[in-house]
């Protein structure tokens, strides 16, 4: 029987950003949020959210264990790593080993090296707690991760790797909250309710048609499968970040699509792909001019249309029965997500020009202390404000388009007048 060695070592010790933290102060792998450098692999520069840690095929379970789903500010965090004998490049001090945190964001957070090239892991090795009330790790989800590196190398370099991502040993998650979490009934670490949740949990898109799925509950990561691809397709393999994917209609059938946790639980999205026709729109992008109103003309689905805007500064919408009023609201692009009542949506891009200058009449003002004159504001995109450069000179207050200056003291300022699509016009202000 392999024997198996416990090594407790405090997690948070990694992120602590207290100078008097002698390891990281003198470690070379001390950089925090830095993102993977994938070396000489063709990656360079790629974001870190591309290194999925729980995607490396061969990856084992169980060697990182926590004691908590959930870590509050007030708890003390130890985490344990078993070191099987079949490490042999470890047991051999041909590696050094390294615990890399990442959030399921991407970001990675410091690697902290738990035991390097030379040593060999014959006996436990222990490390005090780190209280989480004094220590400024993020509230999120966490994946944490067993990394073999060259001796010397950096953990957050995949070029520095024992045996490139044949160097991931094993991987496990945890949250760390602030207040209690929902799944924690009890608050005390544990989580509570299991299972995998899906919204909605039935869909009857159109051949052709998409509906967005929510997926809540359970542990990360999730897979995503349908039961019949020639009937219904999933636009992952696993849940993205976000926490929603799309399941999209190609003939007419029934299906089921299972969501199955990193624990195994399971959601199951019951899935009928009907004679619908499919969410369309007339026209599919639209141009207009600030204040101007354009109509978009929606068909198929199944009615009950509902439209958002990823910009109502720029674009708002009105839907009344099958029209969707856009109004133009200031100069930008937009995005307008139209929807029916099955959750079917289709993208309507929008592009709003023409907004008149922001001007102000006049340009420039001589006024006497205790003296009040007015300024004239126009165009731009309306709700001005207004601000002086120097109130000990010159002080402003803003009604509608009027801007009203009050001399406080002698000397030369500026006032600076904005409205929301922060287009500004400036006033220059003299007080004798």
């Amino acid at each position: 029987m392999i024997k198996k060695t416990m090594i407790f070592i405090a997690l948070i010790a990694c992120i602590i950003f207290s100078l008097n933290s002698a390891l990281y102060a003198q470690s070379p792998n001390s950089n925090y949020n830095k993102p993977v450098n994938t070396g000489n692999s063709g990656n360079s520069g790629n974001s870190n959210s591309s290194l999925n840690i729980f995607n490396v095929k061969g990856i084992k379970s169980g060697l990182i264990k926590v004691d908590k789903n959930i870590f509050y500010s007030t708890d003390k965090l130890d985490v344990s790593v078993v070191f099987p004998k079949s490490l042999k490049s470890l047991w051999n001090g041909s590696a050094d080993a390294y615990l890399v945190i990442r959030m399921t964001d991407g970001t990675l957070l410091a690697p902290f090296p738990i035991l390097s090239s030379g040593q060999t892991p014959d006996k436990p090795k222990s490390f005090v707690s780190i209280d989480l009330s004094a220590t400024p790790i993020p509230t999120g989800d966490y994946q944490l991760a067993l990394i073999l590196v060259k001796p010397g190398g950096d953990a957050l370099n995949l070029s520095d790797w024992y045996n490139g991502f044949g160097a991931l040993i094993s991987a496990t998650t945890f949250k760390f909250k602030t207040q209690c979490d929902p799944l924690d009934i009890n608050c005390d670490g544990i989580i509570d309710i299991t299972g995998v949740a899906v919204s909605p949990s039935s869909v009857t898109p159109s051949a052709s048609g998409s509906t967005t799925i929510t997926v809540s509950n359970g542990e990360v990561p999730y897979t995503i499968v349908s039961g019949d691809a020639s009937i219904a397709s999933v636009s992952d393999a696993t849940l993205p970040d976000d926490g929603t994917f799309i399941i999209t209609g190609v003939v007419n059938g029934v299906t089921t699509v299972t969501v199955t946790d990193f624990g195994g639980n399971t959601a199951v999205v019951d899935v009928t792909v009907t004679d619908t026709t499919p969410v369309t729109v007339n026209p599919a992008q639209a141009s207009l001019s600030v204040s101007e109103i354009t109509n978009i003309t929606i068909t198929g689905g199944v009615g009950g249309y509902t439209a958002t805007s990823s910009d109502n500064t720029v674009a708002s919408v009105l839907v009344i029965g099958d029209t969707v009023k856009i109004t133009g609201n200031a100069d930008g692009l937009a995005t307008i997500t139209i929807s029916d009542n099955n959750g079917e949506s289709v993208d309507v891009s929008v592009t709003v020009t023409g907004t008149v200058a922001l001007t102000v009449n006049p340009v420039s003002a001589s006024i006497q202390v205790s003296e009040t004159t007015n300024i004239t504001i126009s165009g731009g995109t309306g709700g001005y404000a207004a601000s002086s450069n120097d109130d000990a000179v010159a002080t402003v207050s803003v009604s509608g388009d009027i801007a009203t200056i009050e001399g406080k003291g002698t000397g030369n300022t500026t006032i600076t007048i904005m409205d929301t699509g922060l287009n500004s016009a400036g006033v220059g202000v003299t007080v004798q």
